[in-house]
């Protein structure tokens, strides 16, 4: 399942630019359709919101 920049950013409670920074190490994987559509694994977030990164 993925989900949009603003529902990955929403669940965890921080900025897109976070997310960014994040992709770029490694702890999410990120998918553009499009220069402006990015989408996140939900796997990757969970492994966040639980702690295991």
């Amino acid at each position: 399942m993925l989900l949009t920049k603003r529902e990955t950013a929403s669940l965890l409670l921080v900025d897109y630019s976070t997310l960014r920074k994040w992709a770029r190490k490694g702890f999410l994987v990120l998918t553009r359709i499009t220069p402006h559509r990015e989408l996140y694994r939900y796997s990757d977030v969970l492994k966040i919101l639980e702690g295991r990164v």
